[in-house]
C-alpha cells in the first residue's frame, strides 16, 4: 500500500514526464483493451511498413485503397489508445492531488 500512495512529490529526482511514463507503463501494461489495441497497431505496422515510415519519418508516399483503409484503422486505434492514456492521466492527477492535500494536512474537516 505504501508504494501505491507514493506520489510525484516523493519522487522529485525525476521529471514529471518520466514519472508519468513509468506510471503509464505500469498501469497500461495490465490493461487488456490497451494491449489489444497496441497489438493491432503493431500488426498494421508489420503488414504496411510504409505507413510507419509516413508517420515516423514524414516520407510522402502514394497509397492504394487497402493502405488507405489500414491508415484509417490505425488512426482510429491511436485515438482509442490516446483516450485510455488520458483517463489514466486524469486518475493519476486525482491521486496526486489527494496525496498533496493529505501531505499539506488539508483533508481535516
Amino acid at each position: 500500500m505504501d508504494e501505491y500512495i507514493k506520489g510525484f512529490m516523493d519522487e522529485n529526482d525525476i521529471s514529471f514526464y518520466e514519472f508519468f511514463e513509468n506510471h503509464k507503463l505500469k498501469i497500461l501494461s495490465k490493461n487488456k483493451e490497451y494491449n489489444d489495441l497496441k497489438s493491432k497497431k503493431r500488426k498494421i505496422y508489420d503488414k504496411y511498413p510504409e505507413i510507419m515510415h509516413l508517420i515516423e519519418d514524414s516520407v510522402p508516399m502514394t497509397f492504394d485503397v487497402e493502405k488507405v483503409q489500414a491508415f484509417d484503422e490505425l488512426q482510429t486505434i491511436c485515438s482509442m489508445m490516446d483516450k485510455i492514456e488520458v483517463k489514466e492521466a486524469y486518475k493519476l492527477g486525482a491521486k496526486e492531488s489527494y496525496i498533496y492535500m493529505q501531505y499539506m494536512d488539508m483533508l481535516k474537516i
